[in-house]
């Protein structure tokens, strides 16, 4: 399977519950990075959720799904997250040794 070069917009997909309810939506856009600078291809992703579906761990399950959807379909070596400062659940989701898919390819960046 061949997968595409990094498009040069960032998207946005709109996230639903299984009874679709909007609770957030995903934002990624492709970047580089080194070394050398500005060599490797990479994605910056974001997951923003509304208050009320947070710690339901959603925001775990969207990022989870959406590496897997990048890494599949662009030519890319690298996704980072953009994490608030104060989105404790966000930064431990990101954070080496919880397993997730997510702090895996933060510790790449």
């Amino acid at each position: 399977c061949a997968r595409n070069a990094l498009p040069a917009a960032a998207h946005t997909h709109l996230v639903f519950d299984l009874d679709g309810q909007f609770i957030g939506a995903v934002f990624y856009r492709a970047v580089h990075s080194g070394p050398p600078v500005d060599t490797v291809p990479a994605y910056s992703i974001v997951c923003t959720l509304l208050p009320e579906h947070r710690g339901n761990s959603y925001g775990a399950t969207v990022q989870q799904l959406l590496v897997q959807y990048l890494f599949a379909t662009y030519a890319i070596n690298r996704i980072g997250p953009t994490i608030d400062i104060d989105n404790d659940a966000g930064r431990r989701l990101a954070s080496p040794g919880t397993g997730s898919c997510l702090a895996a390819c933060s510790a790449l960046a």
